[in-house]
């Protein structure tokens, strides 16, 4: 056990194998722009071995960071209740872990976070976020951290239906655990960020919930006070406005038309209305106003990130909409920030999300 911390410190959320990757995408770029400048196209096998290598890395980072992440964890001053099970609908369940600060708790209990991990809408689970969830309870919340139904086997909606389920227990078990259900944040990264906004949408009534909550009663739910919206991969759809950003490698934008792929298959049936709810950056981009109850939202994300056009089309959108100064670029920094303990813009990352979650509930004025 001694040995894990400064381990971690390197290899946690794959470290090592993010730069295998770069290295990679590097190796892969000086051969594919040269021939794709002279419009020699690539081949499937190519092609095929590309997405090989992309999936081998992230399973392998998902593997590492599952198995680290809950021993690093494990060493904080929080405690954890592992794999309570949550109804899910239609008839189905989900697991989440239960991250409880250990100090008193206020007379109302402790504010409470909801955690989505990203991935892809593939890839990654509650265990491999595991860090991050800690740490949100050492800054005095309640964390609740899901697994949900991944891509390409549970295409969209089925992700999102187990976050809000989730959602929906939380508002009728937090107090039992500790928790202020009355006092609720959500947060996440990548694809865990478009769950996120999601829920934002959702809870304050902006967006109407997927099919399979018709009829159900939402009237209790609380709105989130905060919503962490971390590198967000905001629009699943039109993987193709990736294409056209001449700073993308072609290994990102590959990785781009995978998740639409796997999440969006043209065979799924799914009603219009829950379309939308895929692209919750659509949703921002296309209103005149906000309800005052919308929650604060931040937009924290990296300079390098492969996915930063989303995050500038958020906090343009939200500007525009009378919530300017939401969003927080980091030098130098990759996808994922706030889970790479080993990067220089990690610590000021986090400052942010502390200050930013120490804030009023809401805005004064929508």
């Amino acid at each position: 056990m001694p040995l894990v911390a400064p381990v971690t410190s390197r290899v946690f959320m794959g470290a090592t194998l993010y730069q295998s990757q770069r290295r990679f995408e590097g190796s892969f770029t000086l051969l594919h722009d040269p021939l794709a400048a002279r419009g020699v196209g690539v081949d499937r096998l190519t092609m095929t071995l590309m997405d090989a290598v992309i999936i081998a890395a992230l399973e392998s980072a998902n593997a590492i960071a599952s198995v680290v992440a809950p021993l690093v964890a494990g060493r904080k001053r929080v405690r954890v209740t592992r794999d309570l099970s949550v109804p899910t609908w239609p008839g189905s369940s989900t697991r989440v872990d239960v991250y409880t600060p250990q100090t008193p708790a206020p007379a109302a209990g402790f504010p409470v976070m909801l955690l989505v991990h990203g991935g892809g809408f593939r890839f990654f689970s509650k265990d491999s976020h595991a860090l991050v969830a800690a740490r949100l309870a050492e800054l005095g919340f309640l964390v609740v951290t899901p697994d949900y139904r991944l891509s390409p086997r549970h295409p969209f909606p089925s992700g999102l239906v187990d976050v809000l389920s989730v959602y929906d227990w939380v508002m009728s078990n937090s107090a039992r655990l500790g928790g202020d259900p009355t006092r609720v944040a959500v947060a996440g990264e990548s694809a865990g960020a478009n769950f996120a906004l999601g829920v934002c949408l959702v809870a304050s009534g902006v967006a109407v919930p997927p099919s399979p909550f018709e009829g159900r009663d939402l009237r209790h739910w609380a709105v989130p006070s905060h919503g962490v919206v971390h590198c967000g991969y905001l629009q699943a759809s039109n993987a193709a406005r990736f294409d056209q950003q001449p700073d993308l490698s072609a290994v990102v934008k590959r990785r781009t038309h995978q998740i639409q792929h796997n999440y969006l298959p043209a065979s799924v049936g799914v009603t219009g209305k829950d379309w939308l709810l895929a692209d919750p950056l659509c949703i921002i981009e296309g209103l005149d106003a906000l309800p005052a109850s919308f929650p604060r939202v931040l937009v924290p994300v990296g300079e390098r990130d492969p996915v930063l056009s989303d995050s500038t089309r958020l906090s343009a959108a939200l500007e525009r909409l009378g919530r300017p100064e939401t969003l927080r670029l980091y030098p130098k920094a990759p996808h994922a920030l706030y889970a790479l303990p080993f990067h220089a813009q990690y610590e000021p990352c986090w400052a942010d999300l502390e200050g930013f979650l120490s804030t009023p509930a809401r805005p004064t004025s929508s």
